[in-house]
Order: C-alpha cells, then structure tokens, then sequence
C-alpha cells in the first residue's frame, strides 16, 4: 500500500511526491509513479504523456473506467 507523502523515490520520483498529496491518483507504470490522473466530470486529466503500450493501456483503461461508472469518458494529456 502507498500513502501520501511516501518519501521512498524509488516508486514515487520526487517530481511528482507533492501532486500525490492533492487528491489525485497515481499512474502507475511499470512499477513506478509515471505521473497522476484525477476525474473532473467527464473528463479524466492525465499529467503526463505516454507512447507505446503505456498510451495504449491508458486508452483501455479509461474506457474501462467509463464503463464501470456508466459514462463516455474523455481523456485529456498535456
């Protein structure tokens, strides 16, 4: 389990240890915080980018997401 303010680098890069601690979610890949996402209505907001499979996965995974809460959900990256 992981909570806020974990100051353990090796899973939470120090980069994103502060957004951890504003009521978003971490984005997980490959074992590591990658960034955060949070849901603002419809629209699920991703701090950062991904390519490859990652962005795939993301894609699935919002869909699934939106399924699960009855919503066509958006998916907005910098």
């Amino acid at each position: 389990m992981m909570g806020p303010g974990t100051k353990d680098t090796w899973v939470v890069p120090a980069a994103h240890r502060s957004a951890m601690t504003r009521g978003t979610h971490p984005l997980v890949v490959d074992g590591v915080v990658a960034g955060t996402w949070r849901r603002a209505g419809d629209v699920v907001e991703v701090s950062c980018s991904l390519t490859g499979d990652a962005a795939r996965a993301l894609v699935v995974e919002v869909e699934r997401l939106g399924e699960l809460l009855g919503s066509d959900l958006a998916l907005r990256t910098p």
